[in-house]
This record gives C-alpha cells, sequence and structure tokens, in this order.
C-alpha cells in the first residue's frame, strides 16, 4: 500500500489484522515503529466484526455477533470489553478513531429495544475512548438494526461525541441518495468507506466497476468540510488484490490531480 501511495491505513481489530480475543493491544506494540518506517499513519481501527468471538456461520451476519446490543447481557458485556481494547489499539496506534457498528435484529427483540440497548453500550464506549482521547464512530450496514441514514442520525443526534463512519455503499444498497447523506452528515462524518457498487447488490468493488458516480461523491464530501479519510474498503476483491489496489490507487491519482 505504502508502494502504491497511499499514506494512511485502516487497521480491522479482528482477524486478519489485529485479533484482541486471545491477543493484547500491547501485543502489537511493533506496529507503530513498523509503520513510521513505511510513511504511513493508522485513520481508523474498524471493530466492527468480531470473527475470533463469533466463530463460523451459515448467515450472512455471524461475524457481527455478539454486539453492542446483543440481548444477552453477559455476551453485550463480552463485545463491550473487544470495542475497549479496540480503543487501546487505537490509541497506542495513534489512531484517532474507532468505528463500530450495530449487530443484526436478535429473536424476541424489537427493534426499538434494540436501539435502546445500543443507546447505554454506546454511551458507556464513548465515554470509554474519550478517556484515551479517541473518538466512536458509527457505521451503519443493510441487514443490521442500524441499518439506514436516519437510525444513525437519531443515534449520533443524541450523542454528542458519536460521529458517523459513512460507508457510501451502504448508503446505496439501502437505496439512499449518498449526496443527500453526505448533505445531512456535514460535519459529522469522521470516516468514509468508498468502494463501487453495482445496482444494490452489497459486493464492494474498486472504482469503475459499479454504477456509483465516485468523483462526485468525493467533490460532495469536499464541499461539506469532511477533513477525515477516505478509505477503499474492497474486501470483496480478496482474491484479486493487486488488481483492486492498482484500481484504487489510479483513482486516487486523477482525484489528487484534480
Amino acid at each position: 500500500m505504502a508502494a502504491a501511495g497511499f499514506r494512511r491505513v485502516e487497521i480491522l481489530a479482528d482477524s486478519p489484522h489485529a485479533e484482541l480475543c486471545s491477543g493484547r493491544p500491547e501485543d502489537y506494540s511493533h506496529l507503530p515503529e513498523l509503520l513510521r518506517s513505511l510513511g504511513l499513519e493508522v485513520c481508523n481501527v474498524n471493530a466492527n466484526t468480531v470473527r475470533c468471538m463469533s466463530g463460523t456461520g451459515a448467515d450472512d451476519f455471524f461475524a457481527f455477533r455478539p454486539s453492542l446490543d446483543d440481548p444477552d447481557p453477559r455476551r453485550r458485556r463480552e463485545r463491550l470489553r473487544y470495542c475497549r481494547r479496540a480503543v487501546r489499539l487505537a490509541a497506542l496506534l495513534g489512531s484517532p478513531l474507532v468505528t463500530v457498528c450495530s449487530g443484526p435484529p436478535a429473536k424476541g427483540l424489537s427493534r426499538h429495544e434494540s436501539i435502546s440497548i445500543l443507546h447505554d453500550t454506546l454511551g458507556e464506549l464513548i465515554d470509554y475512548a474519550d478517556e484515551h482521547g479517541v473518538r466512536v464512530a458509527l457505521e451503519y450496514e443493510p441487514g443490521l438494526v442500524v441499518g439506514d441514514a436516519a437510525t444513525a442520525l437519531s443515534l449520533i443526534r443524541y450523542h454528542r461525541l458519536l460521529s458517523l463512519n459513512l460507508d457510501v455503499g451502504h448508503a446505496a444498497v439501502a437505496g439512499e441518495d449518498v449526496f443527500e447523506v453526505i448533505d445531512t452528515f456535514a460535519g459529522r462524518i469522521a470516516n468514509v468507506h468508498l468502494e463501487d457498487i453495482k445496482g444494490r447488490e452489497h459486493v464492494h468493488l474498486p472504482p469503475g466497476e459499479g454504477d456509483l458516480d465516485l468523483e462526485g461523491i468525493i467533490r460532495a464530501l469536499d464541499e461539506a468540510g469532511f477533513e477525515g479519510t477516505v478509505v477503499f474498503e474492497l474486501y470483496s476483491c480478496a482474491d484479486r488484490p493487486a488488481q483492486a489496489l492498482a484500481a484504487a490507487a489510479a483513482f486516487a491519482r486523477r482525484m489528487e490531480e484534480g
């Protein structure tokens, strides 16, 4: 990534990056020097998934369990402890941000009840992160309890220190106008995940392979005063990493050149 011209990276607080179930944040104390030697900074620690806790599963959302809105208090506390470790990892790596999300809808629990639980857990995490000089950003994803911009907005308006990690592909899959979402959250967007999307299929594609006006989205972010980092999130391209990296780097160069 450094050789391709990128200067900021996002670290996943999960396999295959920094697995924090058996590991501790301190186990990654060698990373700051390595990153400096490569000319890289960490812009965000992504704590959305916990595969080391959830194991394997047949549905699309197993990696999000247990969640911060889990109906089981014990499991919910386990996830909160994991997110706190992600906060400490962010502080260790000099990242200003940790991103979290909700979980999938739980059987026997209404959406309103899940949101109420999430409010409380987020409040605890935000306070903990603030003590460590780290901000919390919430990412919404279709299929989860917080699956659209409107639900995310209600939480962000309530929690003064909570911001948005905007995944433009998630907005598209949810059937939203990405430009309207940017306007709505102007001043509260801390980090952006960028990928192309074909139709409303939730597959993260390199720039140019989908239908999104990615250049227009970058311009809209600039006009909205966005000062964070735009991160290419192309995990769907794990079978062709070199091609995806090249496409992302070429797009980034075009945008920098104006």
